[in-house]
């Protein structure tokens, strides 16, 4: 069972999934053109967290 190693030569483990993941999600929910619309819509700053957080919650959920 090698997938809580740290080995860069291994072709899935977890610690790769999380960290590939992540960076996945970073680049969808800070560069993607359609979701920063979707925020910069709202008329408040406190509408645009509010829906930042939901989006978020059912990114994770899913």
């Amino acid at each position: 069972m090698n997938e809580f190693y740290f080995d860069p030569e291994a072709r899935m483990t977890f610690w790769g999934i999380v960290s590939g993941t992540f960076l996945m999600l970073l680049v969808r929910y800070g560069a993607d053109q359609a979701v920063l619309q979707r925020y910069a819509s709202t008329r408040t700053l406190r509408e645009a967290r509010d829906m930042f957080l939901i989006n978020i919650g059912s990114v994770l959920v899913v």
